[in-house]
């Protein structure tokens, strides 16, 4: 699963963005999120500011984001 900062500036519009997609998780105060490959893709192909995390996402995490993905 792919994490992604979003700039404090933009975040209202990636954030509209990726909720029309489907589920993003919030999983730092640091507008970092858990995300989806079609986010990522979508993310890219309209060329929004967004900088991939490198870290590893918690198993904690993956269920959380899993768990509000199909809640949507």
């Amino acid at each position: 699963m792919p994490r992604v900062r979003i700039p404090k500036e933009t975040w209202h519009k990636v954030w509209k963005t990726l909720l029309q997609e489907g589920a993003v998780t919030r999983v730092s105060e640091d507008y970092i999120y858990l995300i989806s490959e079609r986010h990522l893709q979508i993310l890219k192909e309209k060329q929004l500011p967004f900088e991939e995390v490198s870290s590893i996402a918690n198993p904690r995490e993956k269920i959380r984001h899993l768990l509000a993905f199909h809640e949507t």
